[in-house]
């Protein structure tokens, strides 16, 4: 008998692939489903805005989809590369009729555009192997009986308490504390978990009169780079985390997938200085880093006419990343009133 606890994706996957695993043996074999809720798999039907990225670009290399990961890349590499490929995933969904796109951005979706597809076809596989789900079964306690080498659940459902023994445990109970509970009491090690994948509140920036982002909520950038600089302890440079992508002002503060990918890789970073800290923002990544754009107006102030007006010239242009000085251009005589732009 092999308990999941758990009836997200991976606890029913993993159901369907253990039942189906030792049956092909020709062992009997019984795999429960406990699933605390009333519905199976609810994040996979919001997952992607209801249409369920299932997966990465099954094309993509190896490492440049463990690179996605914040942490856990070693641990997955093995798993990825010799156990269950990005490719195997792809084919276990074809196989069942289910076709995959892939987007720009190298996210996988059903054709559908339908996440009840992928919960569908889950579902269907689930009951081929006659995997039991028991809906509304909240598990109380995991316990390891040593002398027999049962693993004892104590569950509680419509109002009754009882023990089931099991060979086996499977736990795929996600971020929930429950889960990280029945961890803890089967002797494993635990890591505090801490939040990852917010927006960043900058509120006093944004709402405060004087603040440098006050007035600007709402506005959204296609691509910008954000760095988070912290101290390392024994270390005099400071470290840096930085990411880029489209970037959004809220009225609370940061969002978009640039903010959202550095609270996730800067997790820990940002937990160990209690979420304070001093974040730097490029809103004009072609124009070079920040000492390029100075090095850039510098060079500008010092060469050029001062007859060139902001209305017929950029003193960037592309002249940022180069550090070059632009050609000598005549001033439009449609700009004649506006004040030249002199770098301070």
């Amino acid at each position: 008998r092999i308990c999941v606890i758990g009836g997200g994706a991976s606890g029913m996957f993993a159901a369907s692939i253990a039942a189906k695993t030792v049956q092909e043996e020709g062992l009997e074999c019984e795999v429960v489903v406990l699933e605390g809720g009333r519905k199976l798999m609810t994040k996979v039907e919001i997952s992607g805005g209801g249409r369920c990225n299932v997966m990465h670009d099954a094309t993509m290399a190896l490492p440049q989809i463990l690179s996605s990961y914040p942490r856990g890349q070693r641990e997955l590499h093995g798993l990825y590369a010799k156990h269950f490929t990005p490719q195997d995933m792809k084919s276990w969904f074809t196989s069942r009729g289910v076709a995959l796109k892939t987007e720009q951005d190298g996210r996988m979706f059903p054709i559908t555009d339908s996440s009840q597809t992928i919960m569908d076809v889950i579902q269907q596989e689930a009951q081929k192997w006659n995997v039991d789900v028991q809906l509304g079964c909240k598990v109380m306690t995991v316990e390891k009986d040593e002398d027999d080498g049962y693993f004892l659940v104590t569950t509680s459902a419509q109002k009754q308490i009882q023990q089931h023994a099991f060979d086996s445990i499977i736990l795929a109970t996600g971020s929930s504390p429950s889960g990280h509970d029945i961890a803890s009491q089967l002797g494993l090690n635990m890591v505090n978990p801490i939040p990852s994948l917010f927006t960043l509140e900058l509120k006093q920036q944004v709402k405060d009169v004087d603040g440098i982002l006050h007035g600007l909520a709402g506005l959204s950038v296609p691509f910008a780079r954000i760095t988070f600089r912290y101290k390392v302890p024994n270390r005099k440079k400071k470290q840096s985390i930085t990411q880029e992508g489209p970037l959004l002002l809220t009225h609370h503060g940061l969002s978009g997938p640039a903010a959202l990918r550095l609270s996730a890789f800067a997790a820990r970073e940002l937990a160990d200085v209690n979420y304070n800290c001093d974040l730097s923002i490029n809103w004009c990544t072609s124009f070079g880093t920040t000492e390029e754009v100075e090095d850039a107006l510098w060079t500008y102030k010092s060469t050029a006419s001062p007859k060139r007006f902001v209305s017929s010239v950029c003193p960037l242009g592309n002249h940022a990343n180069s550090k070059q000085p632009p050609q000598e251009e005549q001033q439009s005589s449609s700009s004649s009133t506006t004040p030249p732009l002199i770098p301070k």
